[in-house]
């Protein structure tokens, strides 16, 4: 092979493993467009004083999904007291929507233990809301699948969050396996995302499809809990998509 050939598809490797591997600046511009509003900032204040920001996404008219331990304290095991849905933001002062209705609050039996504590782990820190009212009307909503470990590995996904008022994206491979609901990615935003839906968009180009939750990260390192099939049973008996 010609040297100056194998130079530059080298050169050009090593391009496309630097900007795949670069980190996203914040960027609100598309924050009030689908599918960008689908994705909520959650101010959280617990029962027990604690707050905490995060993310939950739309995934029906009425669902959010997110982390478990963004409703229930994990340090405390207590209920979130108030949260604040923020969708679609430009800018402290300036959002597409703030909801203010009513919502019930749900985390698995697995990460909520009978005695009234949280058996916090990454294996089982998912929850979701639902709300009173219609949200995923003004929002749109994502697609939401049960993914295998198969699905997952080495395909290009995305993931979305909120940092104080600042929308960042990131996006890269997934590694999973089928005997555990957790998979793990690198992210360099990964401070960010915490509760974000991590999703990819189906080959029918109609829109994302969700198929995890952003638990949480060590460095760059981060790890994502699986939609599972009984996730999206118990979602639908409560009406998270009516």
């Amino acid at each position: 092979m010609n040297r100056r050939f194998l130079s530059v598809l080298l050169l050009l490797v090593f391009l496309f493993v630097m900007l795949a591997s670069f980190p996203a600046a914040a960027d609100n511009s598309r924050a009030k467009e689908y599918p960008e509003r689908a994705v909520a900032r959650m101010y959280v204040k617990y029962k027990c004083g604690c707050t905490r920001i995060g993310n939950g996404t739309m995934v029906g008219r009425r669902g959010l999904i997110t982390a478990g331990h963004l409703l229930i304290c994990p340090s405390h095991s207590r209920w979130a007291d108030t949260i604040q849905f923020k969708f679609g933001i430009k800018n402290s002062r300036d959002c597409l929507y703030t909801y203010t209705g009513g919502y019930q609050l749900y985390v698995f039996d697995t990460f909520k233990k009978k005695d009234g504590t949280i058996r916090y782990s990454n294996e089982n820190n998912i929850g979701y809301v639902i709300f009173d009212k219609n949200v995923g009307d003004k929002t749109g909503w994502y697609g939401i699948y049960a993914p295998s470990a198969y699905d997952l590995t080495g395909e290009w996904y995305h993931w979305l969050g909120y940092k104080n008022w600042d929308l960042y994206s990131d996006y890269g491979f997934l590694n999973a396996n089928d005997s555990s609901n957790v998979f793990t990615f690198s992210s360099y935003q990964s401070a960010y995302f915490q509760g974000a839906g991590i999703y990819n968009w189906d080959e029918g180009n109609s829109g994302p499809t969700l198929v995890g939750v952003y638990i949480n990260d060590s460095g760059s390192t981060c790890y994502g809990r699986k939609v599972t099939s009984d996730v999206i049973r118990e979602m639908r008996k409560n009406g998270a998509f009516d």
